[in-house]
């Protein structure tokens, strides 16, 4: 009996050190910086802009867990989620894309202000968005290949009586032919910026 209690024991004390092991290189690879990356909002020739005077509030997009995060997501199948490694976004993908709407909004010069949240004003409108993907796939089982998919359902609301004046699904793709950041981070960008032009049509047609 003392001889299984002390070998337990031993077991149970190895267990231990091997998990401490585990938990400190978790640690110390936490510490190692990864490269961060930042899309473009759409730019515009601000120099004849007579801009609006309403004012659009944009919301933080929900998301789910996979996609609440700065690194940058590679699904290798539908039920498989990876993050491609030493680089990441320059905030948690939801806030990326809200900051991208808004500065896009902003330089389309429609409203005469576009804020973040609850900042103490009353707008005209409210954008509330779910980001829905915002990954990378690898097409037809080849390696060599992936397609960066973003999708984001948008609802606009007009403040004073909290009637819903809209609500659309976008979704915008493009292919890369490695996941080398120098090759992968462009299709993302050339993505998004199709999507924030089809979101800033959308926008545009329902505030007139």
């Amino acid at each position: 009996m003392i001889k299984h209690a002390k070998n337990a024991l031993g077991m149970f004390s190895a267990s231990i050190l091997l998990g401490g092991c585990a938990a400190l290189t978790s640690v110390e690879n936490a510490t190692v910086p990864l490269n961060v990356y930042e899309l473009r909002a759409l730019e515009f020739d601000q120099s004849n802009q007579t801009r609006s005077s309403q004012s659009l509030l944009i919301e933080t997009p929900t998301a789910s867990g996979t996609l609440a995060t700065d690194r940058i997501v590679i699904k290798p199948s539908d039920l498989e989620v990876k993050y491609l490694p030493d680089v990441r976004w320059t905030d948690e993908a939801p806030v990326h894309f809200q900051r991208l709407l808004a500065t896009s909004f902003t330089n389309s010069g429609r409203f005469g202000a576009v804020v973040l949240n609850d900042v103490g004003i009353t707008p005209d409108y409210m954008l509330l968005s779910d980001l829905g993907a915002f990954h990378a796939t690898i097409t037809q089982d080849d390696s060599t290949n992936f397609s960066v998919v973003i999708k984001a359902t948008l609802t606009l609301v007009r403040d004073d009586d909290r009637a819903v004046l809209g609500t659309r699904s976008f979704s915008a793709t493009a292919t890369a032919g490695s996941d080398d950041p120098s090759v992968l981070l462009p299709a993302f960008d050339t993505a998004m910026q199709n999507l924030l032009n089809e979101s800033l049509d959308w926008l545009v047609r329902l505030t007139r």
